[in-house]
């Protein structure tokens, strides 16, 4: 990532079904104290799996 801080981001939204019933049972396992830490590492857990498959088709499109 850049070494210079990007402009916050301010996230204000309501989560409902699945997702709100895996942060409530993530939060009770004290997997985070916050929300702002539960979307800081939801974001950064998608931008490590897109950067993985981003890696993985640029090496298939290298070996085809």
């Amino acid at each position: 990532m850049s070494q210079e801080q990007p402009d916050p981001v301010s996230v204000r939204c309501v989560i409902y079904g699945d997702v709100a019933r895996m942060f409530r049972e993530l939060e009770s396992r004290g997997l985070f104290k916050t929300v702002r830490e539960a979307v800081t590492l939801g974001v950064q857990a998608y931008y490590e799996k897109v950067m993985e498959r981003d890696l993985l088709e640029a090496r298939a499109k290298t070996s085809a």
